[in-house]
């Protein structure tokens, strides 16, 4: 019998710095979960979509710092994102980043 190495889902990958983002952003401030991501593959540039490996949302100039300050300790690409028109030229996410929305009431 055969047996392959269970492969580690994103979520997985990413738990350490979703702990931290939470810690940060709250549990309503992070999106991880597959479905939920759908949202945030593309803007309304939606011929190209990267669904990214984790979106914040972050409510305070305060947070932005610390979730940059982690992307830069733990050198985590990442992409800043507004209202998701479009009309920056799209703002997708490649490389599985962390991606973080900047609209968030």
């Amino acid at each position: 019998m055969i047996f392959k190495p269970r492969r580690s889902s994103v979520r997985d990958r990413w738990r350490p710095w979703i702990e931290k983002f939470v810690a940060i952003a709250g549990r309503d401030g992070v999106v991880c979960r597959k479905d939920e991501l759908l949202t945030y593959e593309c803007d309304g540039l939606a011929s190209y979509r990267q669904r990214p490996a984790v979106v914040v949302l972050p409510r305070t100039t305060a947070q932005v710092a610390a979730i940059l300050q982690i992307c830069q300790e733990n050198n985590l690409p990442w992409v800043a994102r507004g209202g998701g028109n479009g009309t920056v030229g799209g703002g997708l996410c490649p490389w599985k980043i962390a991606c973080w929305w900047s609209q968030r009431a």
